[in-house]
């Protein structure tokens, strides 16, 4: 009985040390955090951005990943456009609009978002988001539009943080969204796989060690030869972001949200 006792002690012990180790590889450090600047045209609301930012945080959770949103005044003032631009390693830059009839035909009606790599190597990018197709899905599934917002931000990050990675066959980076993914989605249960998640922590946490260039602390030397300051130079990079009409066709392209 008293070898039993030991056996029976010891499991427990090596079961509680091995979820304490599991607790601490998932849970967010101040190394794996991740900067959302949310440029907000189409002035979603605030019940939407809290369903949102909710459903986009339950994605990255058990990935171990600390999502940070910052809001960003819309305009194209200096400090509007210095707001949104995206400058750590692991800083991404939101955009969320309504689309023009030129812009549909040139991206496609169905696609929900595209986002765009300032690194090579991940985490640094701009997203966009089209609110008038959140608005379509979230009428044709019959679910909230903060849902489909907070699914399709979690996706298009998931494009940045997964560098030249192709959409997987099911979970949060499946290219198309069914009725099931949609309830999967409503319980949060669409979320990444094991790999994904080993794959986007690791890289957060690699970049997030690196020694960052600080924007506001250098010049910056242009393609002109001559010196740019920090609000030109951030003003530069949004001059044709920051207008509906002269979006560039981003390199990512996804039919996410829906059909």
């Amino acid at each position: 009985m008293r070898t039993l006792g030991c056996i029976l002690t010891v499991t427990l012990l090596v079961a509680r040390v091995q979820l304490s180790i599991a607790t601490t590889e998932t849970k967010p450090t101040s190394q794996a955090r991740v900067t959302i600047r949310i440029w907000d045209r189409s002035q979603m609301g605030g019940e939407v951005w809290n369903r949102a930012t909710a459903v986009a945080e339950g994605v990255f959770k058990p990935v171990g990943i600390q999502l940070v949103w910052l809001r960003c005044a819309v305009g194209e003032t200096p400090e509007s456009l210095a707001c949104s631009s995206p400058t750590g390693s692991n800083d991404i830059s939101l955009r969320v609009y309504a689309r023009a009839k030129a812009d549909l035909r040139i991206k496609g009606h169905s696609r929900g978002g595209t986002s765009q790599l300032l690194n090579p190597e991940g985490g640094k990018g701009i997203i966009h988001v089209f609110s008038d197709r959140v608005a379509e899905v979230s009428q044709l599934y019959k679910v909230s539009p903060g849902l489909v917002l907070g699914v399709t931000v979690a996706h298009e990050i998931g494009h940045l943080l997964l560098p030249h990675q192709p959409h997987s066959l099911g979970g949060i980076m499946r290219a198309k969204l069914d009725v099931k993914d949609w309830r999967l989605a409503g319980q949060g249960s669409l979320v990444f796989g094991d790999s994904q998640k080993q794959n986007i922590l690791a890289g957060v946490v690699a970049r997030s060690t690196e020694s960052p260039v600080q924007l506001a602390d250098c010049f910056v030397v242009g393609i002109d030869h001559g010196l740019r300051a920090p609000e030109r130079l951030a003003a530069d990079m949004n001059q044709k972001l920051a207008s509906n009409a002269v979006v560039p066709v981003l390199p990512k392209k996804d039919s996410l949200p829906g059909s």
